[in-house]
């Protein structure tokens, strides 16, 4: 087979106001696969759509005409990635068009007669198998005229994956963000509300410390990190792994601050651990909390301690190390006096930031079958998704859940869900 020109794109998804202001991550789901392809000898080209137009996209498809165009998609995104599949296959007619990430994952009956190839779960085994894969596809449209193939992709050995290629991105559009890097895949916890088990299993695979060593040197060689953020799902579930990462960047006087900015559990950490996080340059933790109540985080399995928070918060801020907190609105089996819990605790805390997202059931989930015993959508548009509140129950109504972002800001000064409230009572009016 002739060398393939391969186009991977990471199409334009909303953002919240926080998530603005941390600033644009490097698609690294789309990075692994791309490394892997290249190794295999492929031409690989990375498209930006959160900061690139689309028109570019279209108009290197037409020039080109790229064998295969890949695009990963979450669930907030698919209808932007929808309309851009058309384009595409106006511009480009034999290129066989790949969907995988999160919501390939969880709905690939979405993607029929969209896409070619729908993947599922992890890529990089099915991007080693893509020869093949291009045939069988080949093969499948000589019988019909529409017609898509799902794979299911194999979880690699991620010890063996090569260092993301950041030589592929146009490094600037990240700033210091540059320096996002993954140890592990899957999370061994069971989170009601939570739908990392779905894309990576509760199977915990982690790269071992001197490999993760090696890509925090690559980044300070070749891009002058000074700064790092590990994004783990969940990065101290072993906390041995974690200490041996922490002795290996003091060893190697690696000299980078970091931070876990996607969450840990307050439960997987212990002053040990946190004092060996701060030598080695940790300035920086998350911790999911999620609610102030003790039946709540029951309910949902996260299973935590409140108390135990306000003791592991404390001793990492006496380390030196600045704490954040994530929390959410609507929580399932949550009422608007339970949510009020939050504004209660939180100050007890002490914590440095906070965070609040909404509640978001996706498709093909427990919580999403949770809804539609206990309560029922507002709203199904995928657009929609993580920006509002797009269900309800009768013991936590919309009216309700408008008046917890109102008790935000008031009693909190958080004002970054504002803009959603707007955007529910326009939903309002229609249901």
């Amino acid at each position: 087979m002739a060398k393939l020109l391969i186009y991977l794109v990471n199409p334009q998804v909303p953002r919240s106001r926080d998530e603005e202001k941390k600033g644009l991550y490097p698609p690294l789901g789309l990075l692994y696969i791309a490394t892997v392809l290249k190794e295999r000898g492929y031409e690989v080209k990375i498209y930006e759509l959160n900061v690139e137009s689309s028109n570019k996209l279209i108009h290197d498809v037409q020039r080109e005409q790229p064998d295969v165009v890949g695009i990963t998609v979450h669930t907030v995104s698919f209808p932007i990635v929808k309309s851009l599949i058309k384009e595409l296959r106006q511009s480009s007619p034999s290129t066989t068009i790949v969907c995988g990430g999160p919501h390939a994952t969880l709905c690939p009956e979405d993607f029929i007669n969209i896409a070619d190839i729908v993947v599922r779960g992890e890529g990089e085994e099915v991007a080693r198998d893509l020869p093949n894969l291009l045939h069988a596809i080949k093969e499948l449209k000589t019988r019909a005229m529409k017609t898509t193939l799902v794979v299911q992709g194999a979880s690699p050995n991620i010890d063996e994956l090569p260092i993301p290629d950041r030589a592929l991105l146009n490094t600037s559009y990240y700033g210091e963000n540059i320096g996002v890097l993954v140890t592990s895949r899957g999370c061994p916890f069971n989170c009601l509300f939570c739908c990392v088990r779905y894309l990576f299993s509760r199977a915990y695979r982690a790269r071992s410390p001197m490999k993760v060593l090696q890509e925090v040197l690559y980044l300070v060689d070749r891009f002058n990190v000074h700064r790092v953020k590990f994004v783990d799902d969940e990065f101290t579930v072993v906390r041995s792994r974690v200490r041996e990462i922490c002795q290996l960047l003091k060893e190697y006087g690696v000299g980078v601050t970091w931070s876990l900015p996607n969450g840990i559990r307050v439960d997987t950490v212990d002053e040990r651990l946190l004092r060996d996080m701060s030598e080695a340059g940790c300035d920086l933790v998350w911790f999911g909390i999620e609610s102030g109540s003790e039946r709540v985080l029951k309910y949902i399995r996260k299973g935590i301690d409140l108390e135990k928070a306000r003791g592991v918060i404390k001793i990492a801020k006496d380390y030196g190390i600045r704490v954040g907190g994530f929390f959410m609105i609507g929580a399932p089996g949550e009422t608007l006096d339970e949510f009020k819990k939050i504004i209660d605790l939180i100050p007890k805390l002490d914590l440095d930031y906070i965070h609040f997202s909404i509640a978001t059931p996706y498709p093909n989930t427990e919580f999403w079958n949770w809804v539609q015993v206990h309560g029922r959508f507002i709203t199904l548009d995928y657009q929609y998704f993580e920006k509002t509140f797009i269900f309800e129950t009768p013991d936590y109504t919309i009216r309700d859940r408008l008046r917890a972002v109102e008790l935000l800001e008031r009693e909190l000064g958080y004002y970054e869900l504002s803009d959603d409230v707007k955007i529910i009572e326009e939903l309002l009016t229609r249901t």
